[in-house]
């Protein structure tokens, strides 16, 4: 072995004795749990599980976590990779005077509306099948939304009458333009 490959090894081991964590290896879960949802096919599933292993897509989130996001969640106590989790805010946006706050409720999210500390609306998002439902703080429909083969995304009221429908073009425009 050549020296800079030495000098490499000794790096990555410094690196991760210096963190003093385990750690909890978040960005190989998401690799796990996406290779788990890859196909409901489970020789899918286990041939793209072989192709990621040969790669060595798991090696390099393994390294990756061990070496960087271990070691910024052992200092700073936060992972840069965690999703929200039930209850904890995912996103928070102000315009306005108006605070809007995205969060986790089991399955389902929450988006919660305040005005100077009280909460002025809420809507519970739920996924049942390929159907997006938008929620009252009561469990109430107050709509459905389905996309399509096609990318296009139709929505419904509450009776099932579709109100309006969105072309895959229009879809990506919001989701570019939703706040990250």
């Amino acid at each position: 072995m050549h020296r800079p490959g030495r000098l490499a090894i000794l790096a990555m081991a410094a690196g991760m004795m210096a963190s003093g964590c385990y750690g909890s290896f978040t960005l190989t879960r998401k690799v796990w749990a996406w290779n788990g949802q890859v196909s409901d096919n489970k020789w899918v599933v286990e041939l793209v599980y072989l192709v990621c292993t040969w790669l060595p897509v798991y090696g390099l989130a393994g390294a990756a976590d061990a070496i960087i996001f271990n070691s910024v969640e052992f200092w700073t106590g936060k992972s840069l990779l965690e999703t929200a989790k039930d209850g904890q805010p995912a996103k928070r946006l102000v315009r306005d005077g108006v605070e809007t706050v995205w969060s986790r409720d089991g399955a389902d999210w929450m988006i919660e509306q305040f005005k100077e500390g009280e909460r002025v609306s809420s809507l519970r998002l739920r996924r049942e099948g390929d159907v997006m439902l938008g929620l009252s703080p009561e469990g109430e429909t107050l709509f459905s939304a389905q996309t399509r083969p096609d990318g296009t995304v139709e929505v419904a009221d509450a009776k099932g009458q579709q109100v309006a429908s969105y072309s895959a073009d229009q879809v990506q425009q919001f989701l570019t333009s939703f706040p990250q």
